[in-house]
């Protein structure tokens, strides 16, 4: 295993951290930091050989790699619209493509791939085609993953914030400022029983 920054790698180090914790008390083995090379079944159940040596046996595999742009084959050549090089459709912060008068919204853009993320767009483009721009600042998208305990966020992150104090000329030890509360002393998680967790 690398570090716990591995568990959850698109999360701040100390949620990440937070939640690779919680799976091990709950019997969870974490493996992270190498690739899954082989998979074969001997019986009813699963081995996994990894790119590290070792081997994993288990009963059930969940593939999980995200997702893809669907953009191939609709058209987009024929109207003039430019398609990235992983399937994406760039636009700029009003939604419009490179073709006059097309916009696109929502994941293809290849923006934050969130359902409120694409309403959002959808306004901005509206608003943009009858004369009243407006953008969308990404720094500011709220995102959930639904685990146990769940994972909520928005806004930077502090190391991201730290990198866009620095990028500015600011000494990131003087223009960020963390806070940090524990859920354990919140009256409603001691009273669900439910104290792990905090709020950064």
């Amino acid at each position: 295993m690398n570090s716990c920054r591995d568990s959850c790698p698109l999360e701040d180090e100390d949620i990440s951290a937070t939640m690779e914790r919680e799976l091990k008390k709950r019997g969870v083995t974490v493996v992270t930091g190498t690739t899954v090379e082989r998979i074969e079944r001997p019986s009813e159940s699963l081995t996994l050989s990894l790119k590290d040596g070792s081997s994993i046996t288990t009963e059930k595999l969940l593939v999980s790699v995200g997702r893809w742009f669907n953009s191939k084959g609709i058209g987009m050549g024929q109207v003039g619209v430019t398609v990235g090089g992983r399937g994406d459709v760039p636009v700029d912060e009003h939604m419009r493509t490179n073709a006059p008068n097309i916009y696109a919204i929502g994941d293809v853009t290849g923006k934050a791939m969130l359902a409120h993320v694409a309403s959002a767009q959808g306004q901005v483009a509206v608003e943009h085609i009858q004369g009243h721009p407006r953008a969308i600042n990404y720094d500011a998208v709220p995102a959930g993953i639904f685990t146990f305990p769940e994972i909520g966020c928005v806004g930077l992150m502090e190391q991201q914030a730290r990198a866009h104090a620095e990028k500015n000329g600011k000494d990131p030890n003087q223009a960020v400022k963390v806070g940090r509360f524990p859920y354990a002393a919140l009256g409603k998680a001691q009273q669900l029983a439910i104290p792990r967790g905090s709020a950064k």
